[in-house]
């Protein structure tokens, strides 16, 4: 697949080519990162620290280990499951469809919505972004940390100037640059 162009957008790609790639990427080296308890906790202890997540908690592309109790959005999850310990999975609300399909049920109704490590998956990240300000309550939190690179296999991305641009329409609480192997963290107001 070398010399490849890889386009955002294109969800016949995301689900033929990124969506294997990232569940093998999770079967080969993911789900043993994770088994590591000591660096596991060490690593997500940082990122709640930054965040300070409250209240009701929705994560979208929580990966096979979900770091936050609470709901997940994420499309992997049913095969995630089948690779990963069951304890990882306890006391999640577990949601397999992809994050750009908005779930009325849930607008409103979290006071922390996170998505870390998701939108330059995707295949739809403004969408996303858009969700995520749909299932944030008015006085809660949006958390986002992504990297900002050219498209490649697992990655679709997206430009750098319409990531701002769409950032820009909320409230930055806090930004990290190159925080937690990510290239940006924010904690955003709607």
């Amino acid at each position: 697949m070398s010399g490849k162009i890889y386009k955002q957008g294109d969800i016949g790609e995301w689900k033929e080519i990124h969506q294997p790639y990232e569940l093998n990427y999770h079967k080969v080296a993911g789900v043993k990162w994770c088994s590591n308890e000591e660096q596991f906790q060490t690593f997500w202890d940082k990122i709640k620290k930054f965040i300070e997540p409250k209240g009701r908690v929705l994560d979208i592309g929580c990966g096979p280990r979900p770091p936050f109790k609470g709901t997940c959005i994420e499309p992997l999850g049913d095969e995630y499951k089948k690779i990963s310990p069951k304890e990882w999975w306890e006391d999640i609300e577990l949601i397999c469809k992809p994050a750009e399909e908005f779930i009325p049920e849930l607008e409103g109704q979290f006071d922390t919505v996170i998505s870390w490590n998701c939108l330059d998956h995707t295949y739809n990240w403004r969408e996303i972004i858009k969700n995520m300000r749909r299932y944030v309550k008015d006085d809660g939190i949006i958390a986002i940390a992504t990297d900002m690179r050219e498209p490649m296999l697992g990655h679709p991305s997206f430009k750098k100037e319409d990531f701002w641009n769409e950032i820009n329409k909320m409230k930055i609480v806090h930004l990290k640059n190159n925080f937690q192997e990510r290239d940006v963290a924010l904690v955003l107001k709607k």
